[in-house]
């Protein structure tokens, strides 16, 4: 029995050293990954970031038409172009989008454009801007904050 036991051998200490380094290199590349991943992609308009260039954003609408088809025209008040904006219908079992600009637009200074026949209690409006990442691709970006209601 004795002689079946001094022949079992554990791993040598230079292996068991490779080994823990190698396993603690993978957490770590595990680890960088997964907050890398909460990151945002850096967007830029102007050379800094777009969300400054959201503070800036400042449109004016006006609603026209009857009770079911209504117009509504916004305009650009903001010094920047306005890539587009969405609408949505805000009621209390929810918010739902009811129109995008199908085409971008790109709204200058001073510009207006006109949804046409919509139906709404009370709508929201979010503006679009253009920039760019890093690596030079066009992205669109929601300036959130800058979004109005309006009753209808």
């Amino acid at each position: 029995m004795n002689k079946k036991r001094q022949n079992k051998r554990g791993i040598s200490p230079v292996i068991a050293t490779v080994m823990l380094v190698v396993i603690a290199i993978i957490l770590f590349l595990l680890v960088y990954l997964w907050i890398t991943s909460f990151q945002k992609e850096a967007v830029l308009k102007f050379n800094s970031p777009i969300e400054t260039a959201c503070l800036r954003v400042s449109f004016n609408a006006m609603i026209t038409g009857t009770d079911i088809n209504k117009n509504i025209q916004i305009t650009n008040m903001a010094d920047l172009p306005i890539h587009r904006f969405e609408l949505y219908d805000v009621t209390s079992s929810g918010t739902k989008r009811i129109t995008t600009s199908e085409n971008p637009v790109d709204i200058s200074p001073a510009g207006s454009t006109t949804f046409s026949q919509i139906d709404c209690t009370k709508i929201k409006i979010v503006p679009y801007l253009l920039g760019k990442t890093k690596e030079g691709k066009e992205k669109e970006y929601a300036c959130e904050k800058q979004a109005k209601t309006f009753n209808c």
